[in-house]
């Protein structure tokens, strides 16, 4: 497949399409001047994950990742707030029966998923895979891997370069 990377999985070996953005026909890019007045967003506040078992949820992003609790009001569902760096992530407990989606059935880096920094490639992935998880990885010159958490959303791990 022309366009793709290879990935290698302890378990998986396949190739990933190189995601490319598409032209916009009959579209011209805005300048600078025009689009400051209409941004709206400023920045990304946090990412919230429903799950099923906040103790398990906890340990996989608290004790695997080393996200740290930083305080949460009590929003009359059970929860936990987590803190790496300027990545917060929100934990919700309690939701079956809502209608909230499912994650991908298998580890797919092509899925929704929310992709964290990391400092040290290796290191990383070795840890995950001793933890049992199945890592999907570009290997250490891309720097990006993938795993899912115990409610099997999708999580990228992916090295800063630059």
């Amino acid at each position: 497949m022309s366009g793709s990377m290879p990935i290698q999985s302890s378990s998986v070996s396949q190739r990933v399409p190189q995601l490319r953005p598409r032209a916009a026909e009959g579209f011209r890019r805005a300048s600078k001047a025009t689009t400051t007045a209409r941004v709206i967003v400023r920045g990304m506040s946090h990412v919230s994950f429903p799950v099923r078992d906040l103790a398990r949820a906890l340990s996989f992003y608290r004790d695997l990742l080393g996200f740290a609790e930083i305080p949460r009001p009590d929003l009359g569902v059970p929860g936990a707030w987590l803190r790496a760096g300027d990545a917060d992530v929100h934990l919700i407990a309690g939701v079956e029966g809502l209608p909230l989606g499912a994650p991908p059935p298998m580890l797919n880096p092509a899925a929704q998923h929310v992709a964290f920094r990391i400092d040290d490639y290796e290191a990383a992935a070795t840890r995950l895979r001793d933890s049992g998880l199945d890592v999907l990885e570009s290997g250490p010159a891309a720097g990006q891997m993938w795993v899912q958490d115990p409610d099997g959303h999708v999580i990228e791990l992916i090295a800063v370069t630059r």
